[in-house]
C-alpha cells in the first residue's frame, strides 16, 4: 500500500516538472520572438500592433513566472531543509531593499522591529516564505494600503512571526481556502499570479515543524503568523 502511494507521488512530481518543461520552452521562444518583432519591427507596427506584442510579451512573461512559481513549489516540498543560524533581522533587511520600489511608488511603510532574532533554519526557505507573505500584502491589501508591520514572539516550542496590514481584510469563510494550491483571494483578472505564494509558506512551516495561519476581517486587515519550531539546533534534514 505504502509503495503504492508512493509511486502515485513520483508519478505526480514528474508530471508536475514534464508540464512546467512543456510550458517554459515555448513561452521563452515566445517572449524572445516578440521582443525581435518589436525591436526589428517596431517603427513599421501601429499603435494597435504595439499594443498587442506588448500583450504578448506581458502574457508570455507571466507564464514564466508561474513555471517558476510551481518548480519552486517542488523544490520546498521535496528538498531536505539545510540547517543553519539564521538572522531574521538580516532577512527582513534584504526584504526591504527588494521590495523599496514598489514600497516608495505606493507610499507603504515596512515597519520592522529591533528585536528579530538569529533561528536555526533554512535561510533560503524562510527568506522565500518572508518574500511571499510581504508580496501577498502588497497584492491583496488594495489600494488605500497603508503599512506593513512585522512582528515577533515566542514560547517555548516555537518562534512565531506575523506580518500584519491595514488593508482591506479577509472574509473569514475564505481562511481554510487560502493556504490551498492554486487558490487565489482575488478571482478576478485584475491581479497576476497563480495562487502558490500562501501554499508555499505553508510548505516552509511545515519544513521547520512550525504552521502558518491567518487573523482578518473585511475592512479590518490581515495578520499572518508563521511559526517554526525551537528545536532544529540538533537536526540536519527534516523530510515530511
Amino acid at each position: 500500500k505504502l509503495t503504492e502511494v508512493e509511486e502515485k507521488k513520483q508519478t505526480i512530481k514528474f508530471f508536475a516538472y514534464s508540464v512546467s518543461h512543456d510550458l517554459k520552452s515555448p513561452a521563452i521562444g515566445l517572449y524572445g520572438l516578440t521582443e525581435r518583432l518589436l525591436r526589428q519591427y517596431g517603427e513599421v507596427l501601429d499603435e494597435k500592433g504595439k499594443h498587442y506584442c506588448e500583450q504578448i510579451l506581458k502574457t508570455s512573461a507571466e507564464i514564466l513566472s508561474q513555471v517558476e512559481q510551481i518548480n519552486t513549489y517542488i523544490a520546498t516540498r521535496e528538498i531536505p531543509i539545510r540547517i543553519e543560524l539564521v538572522s531574521i533581522k538580516e532577512i527582513f533587511a534584504e526584504l526591504r531593499e527588494e521590495f523599496y520600489p514598489a514600497l516608495r511608488q505606493r507610499q507603504i511603510k515596512l515597519l520592522v522591529p529591533p528585536n528579530l532574532p538569529k533561528v536555526v533554519g533554512d535561510k533560503p526557505l524562510l527568506t522565500r516564505a518572508f518574500r511571499n507573505l510581504l508580496d501577498n500584502a502588497l497584492k491583496y491589501g488594495g489600494v488605500n494600503l497603508n503599512e506593513i508591520r512585522i512582528g515577533y514572539k515566542k514560547n517555548d516550542c516555537y518562534h512565531i512571526f506575523s506580518v500584519d496590514d491595514d488593508g482591506i481584510g479577509i472574509e473569514q469563510e475564505g481562511f481554510e481556502k487560502i493556504f490551498n494550491l492554486f487558490h487565489r483571494l482575488d478571482t478576478s483578472n485584475r491581479i497576476q499570479g497563480c495562487g502558490m505564494g500562501l501554499t508555499i509558506v505553508k510548505e516552509v512551516a511545515k519544513k521547520h515543524l512550525g504552521d502558518v495561519w491567518v487573523e482578518s476581517a473585511a475592512g479590518s486587515g490581515s495578520t499572518f503568523y508563521l511559526s517554526i519550531a525551537r528545536n532544529l539546533v540538533s537536526m540536519e534534514s527534516v523530510e515530511l
